[in-house]
């Protein structure tokens, strides 16, 4: 093991005066664009690299959102990534943080009124390094040799006494600048920070097994990037630094920028370390490193020995700023990454495009940070095949004469190319039409992002979770929507209209469905094979939320049933095709639902005419803006695909209309617009909102109901219709209940799809005609007198519509 022995002496030379400057030089501005001038190398369509720094963190994608908030203003989706490397042994919990907070790396906020003055000498200082060097090293569980113990503690007493030393020039050397605190709390922010900083020295420099795993995580994160800047903050920048050497790694790998901020790479005991683990005599720029640049604070006691350029590479530039959070927090990695001269360099090598808050991507953004978020897998060159799998859905973009099935073929090909044979065959994709659904980890994802991009095929999306709109459990049964009194007058029952159920599959023995044979068909999609009609597969309703849903919709109550807690479907003949979408928990995958619309699709286009004219969703999950053009996630273009092809889509508007929020006074309980969800945003659909079941002029519509506008400004939802505590059949019948209540939009949904299947069955000539369907709906609703973004157009009214009709 080495132990340092003093750094050599610097000799300035004319270069290094050129390099190594300071941020408060007069010709500042004018040495800035001369530096500048190289950086330029073309067009950048690569992945800025963020390597973090010491103590703890908050989770990767709240850190990552942090930093790229710092940099660019916006957060970067699959644009920048985070070498995450907390040691969660040391850490247990992540730091608690949000996007708008900053990384100020100390983990705790500062309080210099409890400091102690005794503690305001060199003597203190050093004799509290030394009691931590050694119960680092001595700790149990350490696997450091006992015989290596000694001589490791005196190097980290080293590092510490450098770290003093340094500081205190550093200190009076910055005495001309207005620095409002005093001694003793410059003091506390050098021993605390040399407290952490020794913590992480010794956790990556002599934990060999730690060490493996944080350079594991480095590489996996370098792959598939393309060029690519490195950003590496305090002891970050010598991981990076590390990693980036050991060419045989990364000799594919192009680094434009390689950027250092508080980084303690000019101390010689952290030298001495790179040397050991290197095996050099002399520190050298990585061979993959096109350019770097150098930036300290001469407060940060991290960078206390603030210049790197003569010890390395000449080349390097070595430039002292301001950081933006001094002088509390001199070592702040947001404070360094807001610096004017920091942005601007990054600028130069990214071009003005890179950072626009709306930019082509190939990864969704809500799925680049659950790759942030996931662990990483140990063991060297296993990440690619193995860790964590996050469901997502490939996009597939028709290029040639072949079709879908030759545009599958040929990414498949590539796939394997890229990801290799031995982790190809431990994926298992679904073949959907116009997408292929798959369980993949995130290094999988990363190395998929490029080859999308490069042969322009579409994107990777996250196969996001739904859920069913209901909650449960009561009473009063009258004819709000007016289906009874259109039976009665016009014989508008749903005969001969066929409907699609996609929830969690019906019960179709269930008592209610028996006097018209309403269900003809069951399908289970929420497996991984390639047909959904194997025997082997259950399609019948195990959670009991679509027997409920199509109970609204068709069947009648049979005779002797007290009519006080039961009432017959809408449209009580109408046929129902069953797709379970939705598992026994009540929840399913977006691809679930999209191979049910290929099924429905593949059905009518098979036939002469539509056989299947509506369909019911009372199911849904929250919108993202950022990842999605609002009403064009992947459900949503399925969907409007078959409203194109003359289908009828009613969706439930979803049940996030209360919230209860935290403040600052404890929670407030409110209602919140802007709560529509997906799908039930999209334009080619009738999004329905809940009212009260028998008084929605009283009462207007539900607590919980979403209201709109959309997030592109579309008025949602668009009609409103009974939700609350709603009796329909119950799946678990033969307990001796056949009929409970339950509320949410998820019932509110159906009796709209009710409503317009028998509304179909008298006007047949407006079967496959979706656009004049819903107009004539929305023209002939009562309205409720409340705003439109609450109740749409109003309660529908089916005796009207036939009226108008």
């Amino acid at each position: 093991m080495r132990i340092s022995r003093g750094k050599r002496p610097r000799q300035a030379t004319g270069n290094e005066e050129r390099r190594s400057r300071h941020s408060n030089d007069a010709s500042q501005d004018q040495e800035l664009a001369l530096d500048l001038e190289h950086l330029g190398l073309g067009e950048f369509d690569g992945t800025v690299i963020y390597v973090h720094g010491i103590a703890n963190k908050p989770v990767a994608s709240i850190l990552k959102c942090q930093w790229d908030r710092a940099l660019f203003g916006t957060g970067m989706g699959q644009r920048s990534r985070m070498v995450y490397w907390v040691n969660r042994d040391r850490y247990p919990d992540p730091y608690q943080s949000t996007c708008n907070d900053a990384d100020y790396s100390e983990g705790i906020e500062l309080d210099y009124r409890e400091e102690s003055l005794s503690d305001d000498n060199e003597a203190s200082r050093l004799a509290m390094a030394e009691r931590q060097a050694k119960e680092l090293v001595s700790r149990p569980g350490s696997r450091i040799a006992q015989s290596d113990q000694p001589a490791i503690a005196d190097s980290l007493l080293s590092l510490a006494r450098r770290i003093d030393r340094c500081s205190e020039r550093q200190d009076r050397s910055a005495r001309d600048e207005a620095i409002p605190l005093p001694h003793w709390a410059r003091d506390r922010i050098t021993r605390l920070f040399t407290r952490y900083l020794l913590n992480d020295v010794h956790d990556y420099f002599f934990d060999l097994e730690k060490q493996r795993e944080i350079d594991e995580t480095f590489r996996s994160r370098m792959i598939g990037g393309g060029p690519s800047i490195v950003i590496g903050h305090s002891l970050g920048s010598v991981i990076a630094y590390k990693n980036l050497c050991e060419a045989e790694n990364l000799e594919r790998h192009d680094v434009r920028l390689f950027l250092t901020l508080g980084s303690p790479l000019g101390l010689q005991e952290v030298q001495d370390f790179l040397k050991d683990a290197l095996r050099q005599r002399d520190l050298q720029k990585p061979v993959c490193v096109k350019n770097w640049i150098n930036m300290a604070d001469r407060l940060d006691p991290v960078a206390a020995d603030p210049r790197i350029a003569n010890d390395i590479d000449q080349s390097i530039l070595d430039q002292a700023i301001a950081n933006q959070d001094r002088p509390r927090h001199p070592h702040s990695a947001t404070g360094y990454l807001r610096h004017p001269d920091c942005q601007e360099y990054v600028r130069r090598v990214v071009g003005a495009s890179f950072a626009q808050p709306i930019s082509s991507f190939s990864i969704a953004r809500d799925l680049t940070d659950r790759i942030e978020d996931s662990p990483n897998p140990s063991g060297r060159h296993s990440a690619v095949a193995v860790g964590e799998r996050h469901p997502v859905l490939i996009e597939l973009i028709e290029r040639n004469d072949d079709g879908m099935e030759g545009a599958k073929a040929r990414l498949l090909v590539e796939i394997e190319k890229e990801i290799g044979s031995k982790s190809f065959s431990t994926i298992q994709f679904t073949h959907l039409r116009r997408y292929l659904a798959a369980e993949l980890t995130s290094h999988q994802i990363e190395c998929l992002g490029p080859i999308l991009k490069r042969q322009q095929s579409g994107r990777i999306w996250s196969n996001s979770e739904k859920l069913s709109l209901s909650s449960g459990p009561a009473i009063a049964r009258e004819d709000p929507i007016q289906s009874a009194a259109a039976a009665r007058v016009y014989g508008a029952d749903g005969t001969n209209i066929h409907w699609a159920v996609l929830d969690t599959g019906i019960e179709p023995n269930h008592p209610h469905f028996q006097t018209h044979d309403n269900v003809v068909a069951k399908w289970d999609c929420t497996h991984h094979g390639s047909e959904i009609d194997s025997v082997e597969h259950d399609p019948i309703d195990r959670h009991g939320h679509g027997t409920h849903v199509a109970a609204i919709i068709a069947g009648a109550v049979q005779l002797g049933v007290d009519r006080d807690t039961a009432r017959d479907g809408v449209a009580p003949a109408t046929r129902l095709h069953s797709y379970k979408v939705l598992g026994a928990g009540g929840r399913g995958r977006d691809s679930y639902i999209i191979r049910a619309l290929d099924h429905i699709a593949s059905v009518n286009e098979s036939a002469s005419r539509n056989v299947i004219h509506g369909v019911n969703l009372s199911l849904g999950g929250p919108f993202d803006p950022e990842t999605y053009g609002c009403g064009h996630s992947p459900i949503c273009r399925e969907l409007r695909r078959l409203w194109r092809q003359g289908v009828l889509v009613v969706v439930a508007a979803g049940n996030a209309g209360f919230a209860e929020l935290q403040s600052s006074r404890g929670s407030l309980r409110a209602n919140l617009d802007l709560s529509i969800g997906d799908p039930a945003n999209l334009e080619e659909a009738i999004a329905v909102g809940s009212v009260h079941l028998a008084n929605p002029l009283t009462y207007g519509t539900s607590f919980f109901s979403s209201r709109g506008p959309t997030a592109d400004g579309r008025q949602k939802p668009d009609v409103v219709a009974p939700g609350e505590r709603v009796p329909s059949a119950n799946y678990a019948y033969r307990s001796g209940n056949d009929y409970i209540e339950l509320s949410g939009t998820s019932m509110a949904a159906p009796h709209v799809s009710g409503l317009l299947s028998a509304f179909l069955s008298q006007r047949r000539e407006l079967i496959g005609e979706p656009d004049q369907v819903k107009r004539i709906l929305l023209e002939n609703c009562t309205s409720l007198n409340r705003d439109p973004y609450v109740q749409g157009a109003g309660l529908p009214n089916l005796v009207r519509m036939l009226l108008a009709t």
